[in-house]
């Protein structure tokens, strides 16, 4: 995990053991990558990576923010409280106020018409 600590995802659970930090490792990176998937864009852990990425040719690129950090911790809660029933029809969406934190910092992709020109 590049953004999450085992610390925060376990304290966002109530959790008092280490016991599952294993699990929670792999939930919190699954959280992670689904955030920044529907951010459509890379998110850097500070300016310098931001500013280094930008030299490199990204300029989509955004820091990590408060709401960002959130987003994910919400999304990890979601998987680890349905880890076991993802296959259902009513678990299968993220909490929306998840995704509503990430809208300000999304990038959208263009919507294309048949013919392949660019909607407006």
């Amino acid at each position: 995990m590049r953004f999450l600590t085992i610390e925060q995802i376990r304290a966002n659970q109530r959790l008092d053991t280490t016991e599952e930090d294993q699990l929670l490792e792999l939930i919190g990176s699954a959280a992670e990558a689904h955030v920044i998937a529907y951010l459509n864009r890379h998110v850097y852990v500070d300016a310098d990576e931001k500013r280094a990425a930008e030299e490199a040719g990204d300029e989509d690129g955004v820091v990590v923010t408060p709401d960002i950090i959130l987003s994910m911790l919400i999304t990890a809660g979601y998987f680890y409280a349905h880890r076991e029933d993802l296959g259902r029809a009513e678990n299968a969406a993220v909490p929306v106020n998840a995704h509503n934190l990430l809208d300000l910092h999304r990038k959208r992709p263009a919507l294309t018409t048949v013919q392949g020109s660019i909607a407006s």
